[in-house]
Order: structure tokens, then C-alpha cells, then sequence
């Protein structure tokens, strides 16, 4: 009668419920949505800033149910309120307080520095340094330098390498996300984007690590595999 369902409580034995990253941050949306009178339909308008909304949801993208999002939301609505009461927008400072306490959270790749392996080149013949990826310990450099990857990004990364540099946006979303529906071009692309940003990659057409093949899907360039 409301027009809304707790998806999460449905239970017929003939059907099976995923729940991938873009499906759990549509359902907080409908939520914040329902108690807000419609409101609140974003996850943005109640964050500071950008930057902010981005760090939520890349943390939402690796969630594995709906129990397990709206719990950590409420934790960081308590964060929030506990040093700010309850004025203002969702701040970085909320975030970071509940971060680290939520599964997964703060478990991004880093390595402080690279394992030194024999005749392991760190350039390219024209000077590029090699995006190095050991993906058995979720590590990633550039060059010589170590650089953080959230767990999304690095398994495009992965998927990437595992299928020889080149893979489609379909089998992209079936094998990060676990399922091609709910996974829209928007997703890709976002994360995508992340990608680039940490690799300096941002000269559009001319990409030097992670290449657009117009109307398939992405080739990774300028890699080597660590094993």
C-alpha cells in the first residue's frame, strides 16, 4: 500500500536476491528516501561535499547486505551526531571515525616498499614507468612508487590482467560486481575515473595505463604482472 518493499526480507524459494554494490546504494537511497518524506533521495545531499559522497559509496561497493550498509550508516549518523549534534551535513571527520570499524573498511592497497625481485623492470622502453600489480596481495605501483587502490578499482585491475589486458563492459560487471544487471555504464565509468586519477592518467585519448576501445570495453597498457 506504500509502494515500497524491504527487499531484503523477501523470501521465495524459486528466486535469489544479489545484492552488488550499485543495488545497496539504491536501496539506501529508497530508504533515506521513504523516511524523508522524499526529501532525501541522494546519498550527496546530506554529505559535505563530493568528495565526501565518494568515499561512502566506494566503502557501499564493497557491502555484501543490506543489513550490513544501514548498520554502518547508523554508525555514522551517531559519529555525526556525537561531536556535531544533529546540525550540518555528513563532514570527512564522520567518516573516518567509523571507517576502520566497518568490514572492510580503511583496506585499501599500499605496500611501503616493493619487494625487490630479479630482473624486474620498473620502465617502459620509452621511459613510462610500469603500472606493477601483485594481485595474490592486493599491492599496486607505479614505477617504484607505492599507490593506494580501494577493493573496486582493484579488481578492474585484476579482471584486466586475468584476461590479458582487454575485457568488455559485461564481463567487466559479471566478474567485479558478480552480476552484469544493476551495474550501470555511470558505475564503470566512475571507478574508471578513480583509476586514473591515482595512475596520472588523465590526458583523455591519449590514455598511457587504461585505454577506452569504443563500444567494447577497456585494455590495460603499460603493466606488469609481479608474481
Amino acid at each position: 500500500a506504500q509502494g515500497w518493499l524491504r527487499l531484503d526480507r523477501v523470501r521465495v524459494k524459486a528466486s535469489q536476491l544479489g545484492w552488488s554494490g550499485p543495488r545497496l546504494l539504491a536501496l539506501l537511497n529508497q530508504r533515506m528516501g521513504v523516511f524523508s518524506r522524499q526529501q532525501v533521495t541522494d546519498l550527496g545531499q546530506i554529505c559535505q561535499d563530493k568528495v565526501v559522497a565518494e568515499e561512502i559509496e566506494r566503502w557501499v561497493e564493497t557491502a555484501v547486505s543490506p543489513r550490513q550498509l544501514l548498520r554502518a550508516m547508523q554508525k555514522l549518523c551517531a559519529a555525526h551526531v556525537a561531536h556535531a549534534g544533529t546540525d550540518g551535513l555528513l563532514t570527512m571527520a564522520d567518516w573516518q571515525a567509523v571507517e576502520g570499524e566497518l568490514p572492510g573498511g580503511g583496506k585499501t592497497a599500499v605496500s611501503e616498499s616493493p619487494e625487490p625481485q630479479k630482473d624486474e623492470p620498473l620502465f617502459a622502453s620509452d621511459g613510462t614507468p610500469l603500472l606493477r600489480l601483485d594481485v595474490s596481495r592486493h599491492l599496486a605501483w607505479l614505477g617504484e612508487k607505492p599507490i593506494k587502490l580501494s577493493p573496486i578499482p582493484f579488481k578492474i585491475l585484476k579482471t584486466l590482467v586475468e584476461n590479458d589486458g582487454r575485457c568488455n563492459r559485461d564481463d567487466l560487471a559479471a566478474k567485479v560486481w558478480g552480476t552484469k544487471d544493476g551495474v550501470s555504464d555511470q558505475t564503470i565509468d566512475r571507478n574508471i575515473s578513480r583509476i586514473r586519477e591515482k595512475l596520472h592518467d588523465t590526458e583523455k585519448g591519449r590514455w598511457i595505463y587504461l585505454d577506452t576501445i569504443r563500444g567494447w570495453g577497456f585494455q590495460l597498457k603499460n603493466y606488469n604482472l609481479l608474481i
